[in-house]
């Protein structure tokens, strides 16, 4: 899908025209005119940001298709108070990396739980290993204990 084509179906989602558009972003007409005519090699990357911002949406994604559509939850930080939006995007990366940590674990401790299983196994052989040992070790005793007396 072209960038032409994700700014087409965002203007059909949102159900706006181009003069709205225009009006609300400061873009001209002649420019979203030329989006709907797939003539996007000239648009800017400040274009580009203004339709994101606009649409609500991931500027990679609108602008190269990779990506999440929706719109990284650090982005909706607000230029209005840099001091809270500076803790805001350091809770939103630490709560990223603590993400990461936790898969990471779950992933050791699966692979933990798994090689306890099969020691446990083994351990469970050997038991099993040890009580025929007791047993005839017992009975050759008993054995014995009955061939002494006699």
């Amino acid at each position: 899908m072209s960038l032409s084509q994700r700014i087409i179906e965002l203007i059909e989602e949102k159900n706006v025209t181009a003069y709205e558009i225009a009006l609300k972003t400061g873009l001209s007409e002649g420019a979203l005119s030329r989006i709907k005519n797939n003539n996007t090699a000239k648009m800017s990357i400040k274009s580009i940001d203004i339709l994101a911002n606009y649409f609500n949406v991931n500027r990679d994604w609108l602008k190269s298709g990779i990506g999440d559509k929706a719109k990284p939850i650090a982005s909706f930080i607000t230029e209005e108070c840099p001091e809270v939006n500076l803790e805001l995007e350091k809770a939103y990366w630490e709560i990223e990396s603590l993400q990461k940590r936790i898969e990471k674990q779950k992933e050791d401790y699966s692979k933990t739980i798994d090689e306890l299983r099969g020691e446990n196994k083994e351990l469970i052989r050997e038991n099993g290993s040890l009580e025929n040992q007791v047993s005839t070790l017992n009975r050759e005793l008993n054995q014995y204990r009955g061939n002494k007396t006699e």
